[in-house]
């Protein structure tokens, strides 16, 4: 239930960016999504079904979170091209997720990725919220 909620937050949180608000409904997705997983181990109620669901979920929240604001831009007078916004927002939601999917590709090969980097979902998050 804690995922659901994390996921509705974040769906939220990108609707009402799109709309040129928010700030709140992206921080209280971020931490309920921290506190999932240690909710479910603290409970002895976690599982790969679980783990599994809860990382599909993040992708989902990420991508509506950018894609939210991709329609704020749109929504600006930057007399942009509507294309590049569009371009960019694609490259953005792709890139949101690709950083997940390449660590748990390469895990699954058994390669090092090495250290972490600061561009988890957590960092991300903040950054929007932050921005906004």
């Amino acid at each position: 239930m804690i995922t659901i909620c994390s996921v509705f937050c974040g769906i939220l949180a990108g609707l009402i960016y799109a709309l040129g608000l928010a700030g709140l409904a992206a921080a209280a997705s971020q931490i309920l999504d921290g506190v999932d997983g240690q909710f479910a181990r603290l409970t002895n109620a976690q599982s790969q079904a679980g783990a599994l669901l809860d990382s599909a979920l993040d992708r989902y929240t990420d991508g509506a979170m950018v894609t939210d604001r991709t329609i704020y831009l749109i929504r600006l007078p930057l007399h942009w091209p509507l294309s590049l916004i569009l371009i960019l927002g694609t490259l953005a939601v792709v890139g949101s997720n690709l950083g997940s999917y390449t660590s748990a590709r390469a895990d699954s090969l058994n390669i090092e990725l090495g250290r972490h980097s600061l561009a988890s979902k957590g960092t991300r998050t903040t950054v929007i919220v932050l921005r906004n």
